[in-house]
């Protein structure tokens, strides 16, 4: 059984945007080191939630994208709730602070939820492909799985898929096409640069019935207790409060555990490609 603990989640930090954006970086150039390049890690991750006027505090710490510490800042704090689901296993919105276990949740199930780590030289590569521009341009509607270890899976998705790749266009890929530039190779990693430079995008006819996409990752430690499930039902009311339409994903055809755990919420296929189907479900 559930248990909702609700909360609010207090913010210190007054003044406008243009006020906040400026403390921001001050506060972060005043104590940073040299190996962190503040002003574009602030701009990348920070700067499209100013421009959405989403409240900031004060954390204590956040890793850089290359999992180095960066000091001291301000991060954006979208007011939360938890679901309580045992002793230590708590459902709650995403927050820029979990970027490093996100990353390294998408990284231990990246092959084919499967453990990646030896497949990639870098290991932030899969996490900017497939995670981090949800945990920073779309929070609202992205939930992790906590337990006393740290970020144990999450359920990612965006609410409008147009909309969510006109963003990213915008505001995540310029930053990581200019770290990664286009490679000739053919290793993992290579595939995730050109993934970089050109991630696909959805097909008009699905995004039409079903504008939401969602994906999600456990670790091994917390499968086979339910949380997958509570995860999407929980990421399936927040959209149907928001008004979402349809929901789509795509899962590899050779994963039937999948597709019945898929089946059994509600999806239905909606088409095939190549080692893949496409599933929706309406709202």
């Amino acid at each position: 059984m559930e248990r909702i603990t609700s909360g609010k989640v207090k913010s210190d930090c007054q003044g406008s945007a243009q006020a906040r954006r400026g403390a921001l970086i001050g506060a972060t150039i005043a104590g940073r080191s040299d190996s962190c390049q503040s002003n574009t890690l602030v701009d990348h991750l920070i700067g499209p939630h100013l421009a959405m006027g989403r409240p900031f505090c004060l954390l204590p710490a956040l890793a850089c994208l290359d999992h180095r510490i960066c000091p001291p800042r301000l991060v954006a704090i979208p007011p939360a709730t938890a679901d309580t689901l045992g002793a230590v296993d708590t459902i709650r919105p995403v927050t820029l602070h979990d970027l490093p276990g996100v990353y390294g949740v998408c990284l231990a199930t990246g092959d084919s939820g499967r453990d990646a780590t030896g497949r990639y030289r870098n290991r932030d590569l899969l996490g900017h492909v497939f995670a981090g521009p949800y945990v920073v341009g779309q929070p609202e509607t992205s939930f992790v799985v906590a337990d006393a270890q740290g970020v144990a899976g999450y359920v990612l998705a965006a609410e409008d898929t147009r909309a969510f790749e006109s963003w990213a266009e915008e505001h995540w890929w310029p930053l990581l096409r200019r770290q990664y530039p286009q490679t000739g190779g053919d290793t993992p990693d290579d595939h995730m640069i050109r993934l970089i430079h050109a991630p696909p995008t959805a097909n008009d006819h699905i995004v039409a019935g079903y504008p939401a996409h969602l994906h999600i990752d456990l670790l091994e430690r917390v499968r086979g207790r339910g949380l997958g499930r509570v995860l999407v039902e929980r990421l399936l009311r927040t959209l149907r409060d928001r008004r979402s339409t349809g929901v789509h994903l795509g899962v590899a055809a050779d994963n039937p555990n999948a597709i019945a755990f898929y089946r059994h919420l509600g999806f239905m296929e909606l088409e095939r490609e190549p080692g893949s189907l496409l599933m929706g479900l309406r709202l």
